[in-house]
């Protein structure tokens, strides 16, 4: 009983590791220019569309950014009434070294 105790407990720990947030990379820190300024960080008000995608659909839809395929850029209307985001999808922003928590909120 103690070994099916032990083998559950570690079973247990590495379910709950696996499930830690990814750290912040160290280009995410606030003055290394990766976030935009504080005065742009507000919700928009306008309509909103948020397109996923993978490394095809960026590359077509994004501009060339230093992170290859780009992990997100977004379209405005000339009014700003609406707004359309495109980013990448989970996968490739783990990847790249982020998490997609990070690159919604940049």
């Amino acid at each position: 009983m103690k070994h099916v105790l032990a083998i559950a407990l570690t079973l247990a720990a590495g379910a709950a590791q696996a499930q830690m947030p990814y750290p912040l990379p160290p280009a995410a820190l606030p003055n290394k220019a990766a976030l935009p300024p504080l005065e742009f960080d507000k919700p928009f008000t306008g309509k909103l569309k948020v397109i996923r995608g993978d490394k095809f659909l960026m590359d077509r839809l994004c501009p060339k950014t230093a992170f290859t395929p780009a992990l997100g850029c977004s379209y405005s209307a000339n009014d700003f009434s609406e707004c359309v985001v495109i980013m990448a999808e989970d996968g490739i922003i783990y990847d790249a070294g982020w998490s997609p928590q990070i690159v919604w909120a940049s």
